[in-house]
């Protein structure tokens, strides 16, 4: 079987290109919501082997707050001549794992100390990780050349270690890599993982390993070679889930177990879901009904409002036609009659100081007699140019028909006139 191979140099460039590609079509914030309807990996197997045959299995439970306990291990002895093959391994790892009951636990496999090369290359202060990590792929290269064997045809891991202990670089065979990872497969062990592990900083093993998980009691972990392969690589995974730079120490890509989806969360998010989207339909339904009645109330308001206007025009429109009505009958009775009240206002404007108007009478319809008293002429020859200049409304102007002086006794001289206007 065919496995996607992952080594330190060019496998870092490519890992570094999908997940490019990744962020580009799924965002940080989607991985993060996509995750919580997940499983999360509660359980994880480490298998280790030794040099002498030993085989070790080592089951790590997640608990809270991020811990991970380490259960009692399980070792086997196997003769190293008849089974240093991975389908040998792979088939007793599998038996062990249906011993104990550990079916479709992800696996995380150690490559064997045998089948590794592991140099430790003391590189110049000063380098950043990338520069180191070429100059280490380099320096490999031309170790792997003098044993007479080609860089292309292993798969290489590359680990910076502490600033005085320098760069800790392996390789391992591409074929036993691809041949470990088939074992599995035909095996139906769900691999996870293959690694290849430096050594830790740390001589002290129990203090180094109490920084990734907790252990039982006197657990005979760390006494055996084969123990610490898979205590290696059950720390290598765990450190790989929160460092980048341990995940560049697997040799396959980690895609052979699918996700778990939590199916919990799955109905709860629908339900969820769907009750938000029912709310927000009664809500929008709810809006758009009190929206209607608030709409109606309006026309209703409106409504009164027009009817109200409406009946004001009406009464105004009757009121008008009323006066109307009247006005006609007004011009229909004055028509061919003499306008009393303007002649006698017209007459108002025209008074002169020394007149008197004594009589005014109609005569024939067209002509108006004013008999009355002067003072003196020169009153009566003012009140005649009046008359004689307001042509717009006597256009025929005056005629003084007489005008003589009289006296009674004990009295004062009047003049005694009369004068016709024609209309």
């Amino acid at each position: 079987m065919k496995e996607t191979i992952i080594d330190g140099r060019d496998g870092h460039r490519e890992k570094r290109w999908l997940e490019y590609m990744d962020g580009r079509f799924l965002k940080q914030w989607g991985k993060k919501a996509v995750g919580l309807f997940r499983e999360e990996q509660d359980d994880v197997l480490g298998a280790g082997m030794s040099a002498d045959g030993a085989c070790c299995l080592i089951r790590l439970h997640a608990e809270e707050e991020g811990k991970w306990h380490a259960e009692t291990p399980v070792f086997w002895q196997t003769d190293p001549d008849a089974d240093t093959e991975p389908s040998g391994q792979a088939e007793r790892c599998a038996i062990e794992i249906a011993k104990q009951g550990w079916d479709g636990i992800p696996v995380v496999a150690m490559v064997p100390a045998s089948m590794r090369r592991e140099y430790l290359i003391t590189l110049p202060p000063g380098m950043d990780e990338m520069e180191q990590r070429e100059a280490a792929y380099w320096e490999l290269d031309d170790k792997l050349a003098r044993e007479g064997v080609q860089i292309e045809q292993t798969c290489t891991v590359c680990h910076p270690l502490s600033a005085d202990r320098g760069v800790w670089i392996a390789a391992v065979g591409r074929d036993f890599v691809e041949g470990m990872a088939s074992a599995f497969h035909d095996a139906e062990l769900p691999l996870k993982e293959i690694l290849c592990v430096p050594p830790p900083d740390s001589e002290d093993w129990a203090e180094w390993m109490a920084d990734f998980f907790c252990t039982e009691p006197d657990m005979p972990l760390l006494s055996e070679q084969a123990g610490r392969e898979a205590a290696l690589a059950v720390a290598a995974f765990l450190m790989g889930e929160r460092d980048e730079k341990w995940r560049r120490l697997r040799l396959i890509a980690p895609e052979r177990i699918p996700e778990r989806w939590n199916y919990r969360r799955l109905a709860a998010a629908l339900f969820g879901g769907t009750f938000l989207f029912l709310c927000l339909m009664t809500g929008w339904d709810s809006w758009k009904l009190y929206e209607a009645g608030r709409y109606k109330i309006d026309a209703q308001t409106q409504l009164g409002h027009l009817s109200m206007e409406q009946r004001q025009m009406e009464m105004l429109e009757r009121v008008r036609r009323e006066t109307e009505r009247k006005e006609r009958c007004l011009v229909a009775l004055s028509a061919g009659n003499i306008p009393w009240y303007g002649i006698l206002v017209h007459f108002g404007t025209m008074t002169t100081e020394g007149i008197w108007l004594e009589q005014m009478e109609m005569q024939d319809g067209q002509n108006i007699v004013l008999k009355g008293r002067a003072v003196s002429y020169g009153a009566l020859s003012d009140f005649v140019q009046r008359f004689e200049r307001d042509t717009e409304f006597f256009p025929q102007g005056p005629v003084l028909d007489q005008s003589e002086m009289q006296q009674e006794a004990g009295a004062r001289q009047e003049i005694c006139f009369r004068m016709m206007l024609q209309l």
